[in-house]
């Protein structure tokens, strides 16, 4: 309960830079704030309908829309005891005109001690749907239609109703140029099966950006494998055209990478918070002024930074570098030089110096390094060649009474070496000169 309490006190936001604390209610958006929001209203209703002196025969509630039958002369006595049970969570209140009331999207008509019930639509709306074509998947738009003939076959409770509802639905998705057949393809038919199939096997949804053909492709591949694809907008015009929420400081950021250089010398570290970024700032300022290594660079942290500059050919001057950046660091002097990098960068931890600083020894050995390597290479090379030329010279003969024996095709200034088992050994060829 003491959690509870504080996910229910302890709501703040932001407005025009500044920042308040809501003193009543819940967190539009919390996950807590429907359940609670539930209890509440049913603690209210029941105290209500048990503590009034009128007669109610009807009283329907969806969340915090109700649905109620009172007489004509015990309308305000009624509202003003709703209103009675908690001075924080007032309800107003509409009277039915000309025999109709709307709630929720039905209008009910009250007629001959009956009700009946059809599709309801506000003064303000507008027949403005998702445009045939519009920048999404076909699925998007298919459910569109289906949505609103399924609802209409719900709602409406006659036949004359539905058939009133589905030609005004017809009008507009023509109006937002639909063609007849995708109308025809994607309305809603009531299906009488109710058998389910306990052994199917369980389908995984991905969620992927929609890109137009390619995501198609994807779904098609994907089918077969159980694995339903579900697409999202990559921007959309409210995206871009809206702001209503306050845009933080670059300080007052969570999940920032972040950038510290040093004022003495090239050296960079930067790191990844999820936090705040103003509270790892003050982070390391505070350990910047007691001289804690440990919480500037962290032994996993300093052990890639020596792996950095040993990649970057600095390996003869790492303890020097690292001693002098290390004084630099817990100077203070870096502190006061953050700088916030693009949030999508993946987050090293590097120290890098200017090229120009290597040695010229350091230089001169490696090209030495890296000519030796050529020399031994070429050699290699040139001894391969030579033994596969010598074997494609050779000559398998087969003597009576005699093993196979390899016979090399000889040229002038050439001869056998009778030394073991038929060991040849070759004199160099004689030079030839074209007269």
């Amino acid at each position: 309960m003491d959690l509870l309490n504080i996910c229910l006190t302890s709501t703040y936001f932001q407005y025009n830079g500044k920042h308040y604390k809501q003193l009543h209610g819940t967190a539009m958006g919390s996950p807590v704030s429907v359940v609670i929001a539930e209890i509440v209203m049913q603690n209210i209703e029941e105290r209500a309908l048990s503590t009034c002196r009128q007669t109610i025969p009807l009283w329907l509630r969806y969340v915090d829309d109700t649905f109620t039958a009172v007489r004509h002369d015990e309308i305000d006595a009624f509202h003003n005891h709703l209103n009675e049970q908690n001075t924080d969570i007032q309800f107003t209140r509409e009277v039915e005109e000309n025999g109709k009331l709307p709630f929720l999207d039905c209008l009910v008509s009250h007629n001959d001690n009956s009700l009946r019930t059809t599709v309801y639509r506000k003064p303000t709306h507008t027949d403005r749907l998702l445009d045939e074509s519009s920048y999404n998947p076909t699925s998007h738009k298919a459910t569109t239609i289906r949505t609103l003939t399924r609802r209409a076959q719900l709602v409406c409770d006659s036949t004359d109703s539905l058939s009133d509802e589905n030609k005004y639905l017809h009008r507009v998705f023509t109006k937002n140029n639909y063609n007849n057949d995708f109308i025809r393809r994607n309305t809603h038919r009531p299906t009488t099966t109710t058998e389910t199939n306990d052994t199917a096997t369980p389908t995984t949804t991905a969620t992927i950006p929609y890109i137009k053909g390619m995501s198609e492709n994807i779904s098609r591949i994907l089918l077969p494998f159980n694995i339903r694809v579900a697409h999202k907008p990559i921007t959309t015009l409210r995206q871009l055209l809206t702001n209503v929420k306050d845009k933080d400081e670059p300080r007052n950021r969570q999940g920032t990478i972040y950038k510290i250089n040093c004022s003495d010398c090239q050296a960079s570290y930067i790191g990844e918070t999820g936090r705040n970024l103003t509270t790892r700032l003050t982070e390391h300022r505070r350990a910047t002024r007691k001289g804690d290594e440990t919480e500037i660079l962290s032994t996993v942290r300093r052990t890639r930074w020596l792996a950095g500059i040993s990649r970057a050919d600095l390996a003869e001057k790492i303890l020097e570098n690292d001693r002098v950046c290390g004084i630099h660091f817990h100077s203070e002097k870096a502190a006061q030089l953050w700088d916030l990098l693009h949030p999508d960068w993946v987050p090293t931890l590097h120290l890098g110096h200017d090229n120009r600083k290597k040695s010229d020894e350091r230089k001169e050995q490696q090209q030495q390094e890296r000519a030796q390597r050529i020399t031994e290479r070429r050699k290699r090379e040139r001894e391969r060649e030579e033994q596969e030329a010598m074997q494609r010279k050779a000559v398998k003969v087969n003597e009576p009474g005699e093993p196979i024996r390899d016979l090399y095709m000889m040229n002038e200034g050439e001869t056998f070496g009778e030394t073991g088992d038929q060991d040849i050994k070759r004199k160099p060829s004689p030079s030839y000169h074209h007269v």
